[in-house]
């Protein structure tokens, strides 16, 4: 599940033997085959002109593991970017983001153009070291976020600028964040995966706030798979999915 470049949140999935499979949530739930792909469980992102990306997670050194399709899903190019990926993101213009988990110890998170040049790598630009990326968002400036393994740190990436927002986060291991004004929103954590903690950056204060879907709260040991973008997050649960405006967790705080 994920946000593509126009805000669309898409569904994709496969079971190893046929076409990659994607749907539309909430504009058409017809699925779209995408022949082809590069990979058992490709990492999927659509580029703002409806260009598709398809990313084989795992490479050796000089395979071309990401695809780009036409919006027709014909093949036009492919570029090599690297073993271990975890999540892509593209922006508003179109640049894509790539964050790494730990079997890539010198990738950490790399900007990319269309095109597959390295336009930007947060660990030679901040001084960070980047062994395992365990989550990144867009938000509605365009600024990408950025919570980091080992430091643990919340980083802000808005052009070539990289902004420490906090030292050490309040929460260890968060698979998601949301972030918006003076707040962000940490999902899940080494004790909790579908935990959520808002901090108000201001205040250098926060509150664990429970996550819930159809009024019942979800179970702690079975993580949600979940997407955020702008100030929102979503979530699956079972074959429904629940949307949460940051504003939610804010006012059920400020309500207590």
């Amino acid at each position: 599940m994920f946000y593509d470049a126009r805000g669309e949140l898409l569904l994709s999935w496969a079971d190893g033997t046929g076409p990659l499979l994607i749907e539309r949530v909430g504009t058409m739930h017809e699925a779209i085959a995408l022949k082809g792909s590069p990979a058992r469980f490709p990492v999927v992102q659509r580029f703002s002109d409806g260009r598709w990306l398809l990313a084989d997670p795992r490479c050796r050194k000089d395979d071309l593991n990401c695809q780009i399709l036409s919006p027709s899903l014909e093949p036009l190019h492919a570029f090599h970017a690297g073993d271990a990926i975890h999540q892509v993101i593209i922006d508003r213009d179109d640049n894509i983001w790539v964050g790494y988990f730990d079997e890539n110890t010198t990738a950490g998170l790399l900007r990319f153009s269309a095109d597959g040049r390295i336009t930007f790598d947060l660990g030679a630009s901040s001084g960070l070291w980047v062994l395992d990326l365990y989550a990144m968002h867009l938000d509605r400036t365009g600024a990408v976020w950025a919570h980091p393994y080992p430091d643990l740190c919340l980083a802000r990436i808005s052009g070539e600028m990289v902004t420490k927002t906090l030292d050490e986060s309040p929460v260890k291991g968060a698979r998601a964040i949301l972030a918006g004004g003076n707040h962000v929103a940490f999902f899940g954590s080494y004790e909790d995966d579908n935990g959520v903690f808002l901090l108000d950056l201001s205040r250098g204060t926060g509150d664990a706030v429970v996550l819930t879907a159809d009024g019942k709260e979800l179970d702690p040991d079975s993580p949600a798979p979940i997407a955020t973008q702008r100030e929102t997050a979503s979530l699956l649960v079972g074959d429904t999915v629940h949307a949460l405006h940051l504003s939610d967790p804010i006012r059920a705080v400020e309500g207590n």
